[in-house]
């Protein structure tokens, strides 16, 4: 029995936005239908794991938020996130996330300007209330140096709980990262200075993984990800390739199960070793092919690890100063 605490699936792939660094490229129409949403949640039961997350996600779950209510109905005993971009949301949607505790990420880029230069429809976005909500700033390199400014909109106008993530799997410059770097630190002071008042995501899921720094190690704990045919893959990233070169990253399929070396391992195995992914699956499966070990780009590799060494560096710099507080309370 493996250890599995989060499934993402894909609910739909279709979107009604057309982000700049979107990375599902094939946006071929295709709908997760009842069935197989039914299996994703199975297949999450079925962990030994106490916690259990499905996360919808997409393109734009709430596309399909009529499968998304029946698979909530039909997920006893399983907490559920939904992504979407909030176009969508409605006080009916946000009724029955409040009555069924279901936390909600919305992709919010900042202040409208730096909203729209990537996403668009500023103004389609709402605060709402809500407690389990918190707005996810996604940043493309040409915004970098406005990472601290936006991250205080957020924080005064929409939401005490962030998300900050750079743009994977596009080109960061030296310069760019430079200037990451400098911003990226500005939040953790920002953070330290407003410790318990502010939440942001990433960083306090780097502050668990430094208590327990193996467990992000294993893909299968925090990166099966279930598309609507019923694929599992590893990372969503891989959606960046055409249906063919998808196929070399299925692990599996949530009505055959597991296959290969995949449907056998556990979570502290002698295997675990010489397994690949290693400690940057989640960023180097864009770039890796299971099938002949080689990189793709080596740029976008180096580009990525790089991203995650600074928010790693700026994270444990905070984490020494507060590991034996309260706060360590996370998520």
């Amino acid at each position: 029995m493996k250890e599995i605490r989060e499934v993402v699936l894909f609910v739909t792939e279709n979107c009604n936005l057309d982000c700049d660094y979107c990375y599902v490229k094939d946006k071929n129409g295709k709908n997760l239908d009842f069935d197989t949403g039914k299996k994703a949640i199975d297949l999450l039961k079925s962990s030994k794991s106490e916690e259990k997350l499905l996360h919808f996600f997409g393109g734009e779950p709430l596309l399909n938020f009529d499968v998304v209510k029946k698979l909530v109905e039909y997920g006893d005993g399983v907490k559920f996130q939904i992504s979407t971009n909030g176009i969508l949301l409605n006080n009916e949607i946000l009724d029955f996330c409040k009555k069924n505790k279901i936390r909600l990420a919305i992709s919010l880029d900042g202040d409208e300007a730096s909203h729209n230069k990537h996403r668009g429809m500023f103004n389609k976005i709402k605060k709402w209330n809500y407690d389990d909500i918190f707005y996810r700033m996604t940043v493309y390199p040409d915004l970098a140096g406005k990472i601290f400014q936006n991250t205080k909109f957020l924080y005064e106008n929409y939401s005490k709980k962030i998300d900050v993530v750079p743009a994977y799997g596009v080109v960061w410059t030296k310069k760019d990262l430079e200037i990451f770097d400098r911003e990226y630190g500005k939040i953790l002071d920002f953070y330290y200075e407003n410790l318990g008042d502010i939440h942001i995501l990433s960083v306090e899921e780097e502050f668990i993984n430094f208590i327990n720094p193996y467990q992000k190690y294993c893909p299968f704990i925090k990166n099966i990800v279930v598309l609507p045919n019923g694929d599992i893959i590893f990372c969503p990233y891989i959606l960046v390739f055409d249906k063919e070169k998808r196929g070399l990253y299925v692990v599996g399929n949530v009505f055959d199960g597991f296959k290969g070396k995949w449907k056998f391992c556990n979570y502290g195995s002698i295997e675990c070793k010489n397994c690949f992914p290693e400690p940057y699956c989640h960023l180097t499966c864009l770039t890796y092919d299971f099938k002949d070990k080689k990189y793709y780009d080596a740029n976008l590799i180096c580009n990525n690890n790089m991203l995650k060494e600074i928010i790693i560096k700026h994270s444990f710099r905070i984490y020494k100063k507060i590991k034996d507080t309260d706060i360590i309370k996370i998520r």
